[in-house]
């Protein structure tokens, strides 16, 4: 997000960093115990993140992080880095738009545009 019209800060204001906005999704045929996913789809992966609710537009895709790891969230422009992972029948994505912040809603009225890893 480049303006303000969810949020009342400037981008480059600090945030606290603390709780999780992770959502998985889990399709048939279930992975059986113990097996190896398949590899990470890039490509699926930005179709998702594209057709999530939170997300308006894909504007860019950055590194490929590793799924163990978290995205570095240090001013209110970071809010808009979303992750998502696809591995066969398993999809998840993390994105701030999830979080419930006491009272108001996960994400404004309209959307917003996303920067996928």
């Amino acid at each position: 997000m480049t303006d303000n019209d969810f949020r009342d800060c400037p981008p480059e204001e600090g945030i606290a960093q603390h709780g999780e906005f992770r959502l998985t999704l889990i399709e048939r045929p279930f992975p059986a115990g113990g097996r190896v996913l398949p590899a990470h789809d890039p490509a699926r992966a930005r179709e998702f993140a594209g057709a999530f609710g939170t997300i308006d537009t894909v504007v860019e895709e950055v590194d490929r992080i590793e799924a163990t790891e978290r995205l570095p969230f240090a001013t209110r422009a970071d809010l808009d880095l979303v992750s998502v992972g696809c591995r066969g029948t398993v999809t998840e994505i993390n994105d701030p738009a999830l979080v419930f912040a006491g009272g108001l809603p996960p994400r404004g009225a309209g959307g917003r545009a996303g920067r996928a890893p």
